[in-house]
């Protein structure tokens, strides 16, 4: 009996609360974006979003209901409330872990991408992954890049009123009616015979304009 109610509370309850927290607080936000070209692209064509784990409160709800938009989710009993979470949104989820397994995950993404690329399917990489460390980007982003010739979007926010929380990531939760600067970079393309060498710094570059874009978006919120 305790085993379906934690069930249920993962992969149902759970994740229908957290979606409604997402739509009320994404509909009453006032946001401003900084690279609006670069954010018609990510929305209009096949790419790679690219992310920090801190911003997962707002940017799941900026890209809600694209079209054949897969996102790789963890296993684990936490990935269960996300996976339900971003199904809600309209999001295809693929269950893997960049930590435990990862080619296999990635190919797996590859291969769906690759499959529905004339449909314009695109997907999301946290890079920094599950455990982080925080704003260290993990070369998930740009193997899964090299694998299907996708481009990868980077994005950062910050918001005015917002909670820090005091996870490893320190993760943002941007509070309702708040106002959101949203900083989207240029696609960033990866060749497909790049070695290990270049994809490090194909990483680097990745992790230095997400920390850019991070720094960016703050700046516009003088503290």
């Amino acid at each position: 009996m305790k085993r379906l109610l934690k069930r249920a509370l993962q992969g149902y309850i759970a994740p229908f609360i957290i979606f409604l927290m997402m739509l009320f607080c994404g509909y009453t936000q006032r946001i401003r974006i900084i690279g609006k070209e670069n954010n018609d692209f990510m929305l209009k064509n096949g790419c790679i979003v690219a992310l920090w784990h801190c911003h997962l409160f707002y940017v799941p709800f900026h890209l809600r209901w694209r079209k054949r938009f897969y996102v790789l989710v963890s296993p684990s009993s936490d990935g269960d409330i996300m996976d339900g979470m971003l199904r809600l949104l309209g999001f295809f989820t693929v269950r893997g872990s960049t930590h435990e397994n990862p080619r296999s995950s990635l190919l797996g993404m590859a291969r769906r991408l690759k499959k529905e690329r004339e449909q314009g399917a695109a997907a999301s990489m946290v890079a920094d992954g599950s455990r982080g460390p925080a704003r260290k980007s993990q070369p998930g982003s740009v193997f899964l890049a090299k694998l299907t010739g996708l481009p990868i979007v980077p994005i950062a926010y910050e918001a005015e009123k917002g909670k820090r929380l005091r996870t490893w990531d320190k993760t943002l939760f941007p509070y309702p009616f708040t106002r959101i600067t949203v900083a989207v970079g240029s696609p960033i393309y990866i060749d497909n015979k790049a070695d290990s060498e270049e994809l490090m710094r194909n990483n680097l570059e990745l992790e230095n304009e997400l920390n850019r874009l991070t720094e960016t978006a703050a700046s516009s919120f003088p503290s």
